[in-house]
């Protein structure tokens, strides 16, 4: 036995192990390793595409679409450049590459603008792929769910997908995830004046769904609206005055007291607040005779009432 193993060693005493210089491919053969390996190329691939798809870009290379801008208070708009200012941007805005180098924006209208006006000439961008028919869908869905954006701008949204693709309320209900109840309420802005959409565009805070619902079939409606604008009128007097019912006004009250005097001495003080007459007189001794006078009077001003 030990002679065999001498002859063994003998002959493989000079040979040397060969070196790998490249790393040996396996196959992995396990279905936990086969999901590990397919998962971490997934990742890996992910992550080389988004590097692709984030970029920055020249603002100046940017065209700007209008109306899919989200319409900011002046005090939004100010929060949103200052923290833009001192902070760098999270949410890269979404953009469309076009030929020539250029590039569609899709949604971050408001970042774009705050960054023009910090003077500066780029912006983080996402770069997406999409058709034209889904381009205003993108650009409209992005602001949808934003819980500041008002009313008339979502029925403004769903107004330009309804003209540009032709589907129904219903059809856009089931792809927003909106009730269709609520879509119809929007579109209810649809009746309203040219005139109270100018006054809409500036202001689109101001007339709610719900309000725009009751404000349509009514006569005053652009008036009230009118009123609303000015900030003269709340929205429940703007309801009331839209549907014609006269304004319950206050009681104007007099600019003061009457005095009576005889001679240089004050006889009477008489005071007036909506109903109630207040009579003062200088001498008590006298009102017994002025509440006789009084009663005659009041009732002599009734008969001819009783008769018409």
């Amino acid at each position: 036995m030990a002679k065999i193993g001498s002859k063994i060693f003998d002959k493989t005493e000079g040979i040397k192990p060969r070196e790998r210089t490249e790393p040996v491919a396996t196959r992995i053969k396990t279905a936990p390793g086969m999901f590990l390996d397919t998962h971490h190329r997934a990742t890996m691939a992910e992550a080389e595409n988004a590097l692709l798809r984030n970029r920055r870009v020249k603002i100046a290379d940017l065209k700007i679409i209008e109306g899919r801008k989200r319409q900011l208070s002046a005090t939004e708009f100010a929060e949103l450049k200052a923290n833009l200012e001192a902070f760098p941007l999270v949410n890269p805005v979404a953009v469309r590459a076009l030929p020539g180098g250029t590039f569609e924006l899709i949604s971050g209208h408001n970042r774009v603008q705050a960054f023009i006006e910090l003077g500066r000439d780029e912006i983080d961008a996402y770069l997406v792929d999409l058709g034209d028919e889904q381009i205003v869908p993108a650009a409209f869905y992005s602001n949808l769910l934003s819980p500041s954006l008002p009313d008339y701008e979502k029925y403004l949204g769903f107004k330009n997908l309804q003209d540009a693709t032709g589907k129904t309320q219903t059809e856009l209900a089931r792809e927003s995830g909106l009730a269709k109840s609520m879509i119809s309420m929007l579109f209810a802005f649809d009746d309203m004046s040219p005139a109270a959409h100018a006054l809409l565009s500036s202001q689109p805070h101001l007339v709610s769904a719900t309000l725009a619902a009751k404000l349509r079939s009514l006569p005053r409606a652009e008036e009230a609206i009118a009123g609303l604008a000015a900030g003269d009128m709340s929205a429940q007097q703007a309801l009331a005055f839209a549907t014609g019912k006269p304004e319950k006004r206050p009681a104007v009250p007099r600019s003061g007291p009457v005095i009576i005097r005889n001679g240089k001495s004050r006889f009477a003080e008489i005071s007036m607040r909506g109903t109630t007459a207040v009579i003062k007189m200088a001498d008590e001794g006298q009102m017994s005779e002025l509440m006789t006078r009084i009663e005659t009077m009041i009732r002599e001003h009734m008969l001819p009432r009783k008769i018409r």
